[in-house]
C-alpha cells in the first residue's frame, strides 16, 4: 500500500493539514476501495484518522475531473529509469 500512496502523493497534490494530511486521505481511500467499503465506515473503523466529512471536503476541491483523470493516468504508468 505504501507504494500506491507514494505514487498518488507524487502525482495528485491535495492541500491538507493537521490530522487530514494527504497521506491519510490516500490511505483511507485505498483501504475503502480494497475493502469495498464507504469512506464513512472506513473512517469509523480506523483510529486517529480524519472524519469522512474532512475527506469529502478535500475531494470536492477537484472540480476539474479531466485534469484529475490525467493525473491518475500519469500515476498509473510504469516509471522509466534513466541509465
Amino acid at each position: 500500500m505504501n507504494e500506491v500512496v507514494n505514487c498518488l502523493s507524487e502525482n495528485i497534490p491535495i492541500q491538507a493539514q493537521g490530522k487530514c494530511e494527504q497521506r491519510n486521505i490516500f490511505e483511507i481511500l485505498i483501504r475503502a476501495a480494497i475493502q469495498k467499503d464507504s469512506i464513512e465506515n472506513t473512517t469509523k473503523v480506523l483510529k486517529n484518522v480524519p472524519t469522512s466529512n474532512d475527506i469529502r471536503y478535500h475531494l470536492e476541491k477537484y472540480s476539474d475531473l479531466v485534469t484529475l483523470e490525467d493525473s491518475l493516468n500519469k500515476a498509473s504508468r510504469p516509471k522509466t529509469f534513466e541509465s
